[in-house]
C-alpha cells in the first residue's frame, strides 16, 4: 500500500467508511516496518515510518472522533449532489508532463545534477535487459504516455495518473533487487514530482467543479425568489387589439385611479343632492299646512 493508491481510491470513491481509509493509511506504516525492520540498512526507513505514524495518529484520531459524532451522522444522511469530473483535456496532461520533464535531480553522493526523466522516455531495450518482462508485467514509458494523450485514450485523470506512476513503479520493481540505487533514486524523485503536480491540478479541478455547482445552486435559488416575488406583486394587465395582454403604464394607472376617485366623488354628490332636495321639499309642505 502507498499514498498514491490511497489518493486514487479517494478520487474514485472506493472508500465506503472512514475505518477503511484509516486502515489503508496505517497499512503503509506497517508494511514499511515489516520490510525494513530486520534489514541492516532499514533503520532510517523505520524511523521515518515512526514519525509518519505519530503525525497520522493525531489526524486519524480527530477523523475517527468526528465520524462518531452527531454532526457526522447528520452529514451522512444529507443528500449531496455528485461532482462529475470531466474527461481530462490534452493541456491538462501535457502541462504536467512538461513540468515533470523539466525537473532536475542531484545525486546526494556525487553532487551531479541531471535531467530526472531522461531514462524513462523510451521503452526498455530488451536486448540489454532480457529478463525485464519476467519481472515487469506491464511496461510503460513517457513516449507511450504521450501517444495515448494525443490519441485521446485517457477517459479519466486517474487513468493518466496510473500510467505515469506505473513507469516509476516498474523501475523500482526491476532495479531494487539488483541494487541499482541511482536509477531507483531517479524513479522515486520523478514519482514524487509527478504526485505533487497531479495533486495540485486535481485540487484546482475539484475546487472549480464545486464552485460551479454552488454557483448553479445560488443562481437557481435567486431565480426562484425573483419569480415568487414577481408572482406575489402582479399589476393589472390590459388586453390589446391583437389579443395580447400588456401591463399598464404609470400614466394609465394614474388616469384609472384618478377617474375612479372622480367618479366616486360625483356619485357621492349625486346621491346626496336628491336626498337633500327631497328633505327640503317635505319641510316646505309642512310649513304651508301650518299656515293654512
Amino acid at each position: 500500500m502507498d499514498f498514491g493508491t490511497v489518493n486514487s481510491r479517494l478520487f474514485e470513491g472506493d472508500y465506503q467508511s472512514v475505518g477503511a481509509f484509516v486502515a489503508d493509511c496505517r497499512l503503509i506504516v506497517e508494511n514499511c516496518r515489516s520490510y525494513y525492520g530486520d534489514k541492516p540498512d532499514g533503520a532510517p526507513f523505520v524511523e521515518q515510518a515512526g514519525r509518519l505514524h505519530e503525525t497520522m495518529a493525531q489526524q486519524m484520531g480527530a477523523l475517527v472522533r468526528y465520524d462518531q459524532s452527531p454532526a457526522a451522522a447528520q452529514a451522512k444522511i444529507t443528500p449531496v449532489a455528485p461532482i462529475r469530473i470531466p474527461r481530462p483535456t490534452v493541456p491538462f496532461m501535457t502541462s504536467m508532463m512538461t513540468e515533470m520533464r523539466a525537473s532536475k535531480f542531484t545525486d546526494k553522493y556525487t553532487k551531479l545534477t541531471e535531467s530526472s526523466c531522461v531514462h524513462f522516455e523510451k521503452p526498455v531495450n530488451l536486448a540489454f535487459f532480457p529478463d525485464y518482462l519476467q519481472v515487469v508485467e506491464a511496461p510503460m514509458d513517457l513516449e507511450t504516455v504521450d501517444r495515448k494523450i494525443a490519441g485521446g485514450m485517457y477517459a479519466t485523470p486517474e487513468d493518466f495518473e496510473y500510467d505515469v506512476t506505473l513507469i516509476f513503479r516498474n523501475c523500482e520493481r526491476y532495479n531494487v533487487p539488483k541494487r541499482n540505487d541511482h536509477i531507483v533514486a531517479l524513479a522515486k524523485h520523478c514519482s514524487k514530482v509527478f504526485r505533487k503536480l497531479f495533486s495540485k491540478r486535481m485540487n484546482a479541478l475539484m475546487e472549480g467543479r464545486i464552485a460551479e455547482s454552488e454557483g448553479a445552486k445560488t443562481s437557481s435559488s435567486s431565480t426562484e425568489r425573483k419569480d415568487s416575488t414577481s408572482s406575489g406583486k402582479r399589476s393589472p394587465a390590459f388586453p390589446t387589439g391583437d389579443g395580447a395582454v400588456t401591463k399598464p403604464s404609470k400614466k394609465a394607472k394614474l388616469d384609472s385611479s384618478g377617474s375612479s376617485k372622480a367618479s366616486s366623488k360625483s356619485s357621492g354628490r349625486n346621491s346626496a343632492t336628491p336626498g337633500a332636495a327631497g328633505e327640503g321639499g317635505a319641510g316646505r309642505r309642512r310649513r304651508r299646512r301650518r299656515k293654512g
